[in-house]
């Protein structure tokens, strides 16, 4: 599963698309400019208000962020920032209202699922955005393929086959399940949602093996940010793709959460349930 730091070539099949002052998390104040317009030290506070307020979604308790985490999601931010009013077609390299657009789609469908299995949906709506920013039938040039970008190895383990690959309805199950098996692993501590979501990128066994690599240097905050925070400590060193995993995750969050602060009509995708019959 890849992020869209470094994406070399992609192929889409054929099948069709359908420090701050303590602020209150629970309820983050409107922010009152776009982002483009808010100063460097603006967007920091907004960032920090709203990566609280998402861990509050995933399921974490909320938890202070140092300038270096919240300068890792600004970089995500303004990546997709930068691209905000692309005309590409290509993977990767849309205008937001294209890609956030294409996610309100899918949504209901993905928020149904996580929630089936007692998983917060967040997770799954940007999990996918982050994964595949919502192409359904994404074939990664190193192999995994659909909307959460699943090997064969993992597809497998959660009973899909090859002509499951390009189906939303079942790799959205499949997700969920397999994010409900990663927080068995990582147990109900406050970052357990955020150790679950790096190792559906990373894989559970290096996350593991992460903290402990930690824990024997003394250092038992078991988090991603504390991962983070003590990598030189790491035997081996963390990749590019695992260094900006999350904090992408928490980008497409922010944007996706907070749309009218990046001139998105769509509504926040956590509201987009699917309607009684």
């Amino acid at each position: 599963m890849l992020t869209a730091g470094g994406f070399g070539l992609w192929f889409y099949g054929n099948h069709q698309t359908k420090q701050i002052e303590s602020i209150a998390v629970d309820a983050p104040k409107p922010a009152s400019k776009l982002y483009w317009q808010m100063s460097d030290a603006e967007q920091l506070f907004f960032i920090r208000e709203r990566a609280r307020h998402i861990q509050t979604l995933i399921g974490d308790e909320p938890t202070e962020f140092d300038e270096e985490a919240l300068r890792a999601i600004k970089v995500e931010i303004d990546d997709y920032v930068e691209d905000k009013d692309s005309l590409s077609q290509k993977p990767f390299d849309e205008g937001l209202r294209v890609i956030y657009g294409r996610a309100s789609q899918y949504a209901p469908l993905i928020i149904r699922a996580y929630e089936a299995r007692q998983v917060p949906s967040a997770l799954g709506l940007y999990q996918a955005m982050v994964e595949s920013e919502y192409y359904d039938c994404l074939i990664s040039p190193t192999g995994p393929v659909g909307l959460f970008q699943f090997t064969r190895k993992t597809a497998a383990k959660y009973g899909l086959t090859p002509k499951d690959y390009c189906d939303v309805e079942k790799q959205s199950d499949a997700a969920a399940r397999h994010m409900s098996d990663l927080i068995s692993d990582f147990g109900d501590g406050k970052s357990s949602w955020t150790l679950a979501l790096f190792s559906f990128n990373q894989g559970a066994d290096k996350v593991r093996d992460y903290l402990r690599q930690l824990r024997g240097r003394g250092i038992t905050e078991r988090s991603l940010w504390a991962v983070f925070r003590h990598q030189q400590n790491l035997q081996t060193p963390l990749t590019d793709e695992g260094k900006e995993y999350v904090p992408r995750f928490f980008a497409a969050a922010i944007i996706g959460e907070t749309p009218e602060v990046f001139e998105l009509f769509t509504p926040p995708l956590t509201t987009l349930h699917e309607k009684s019959k």
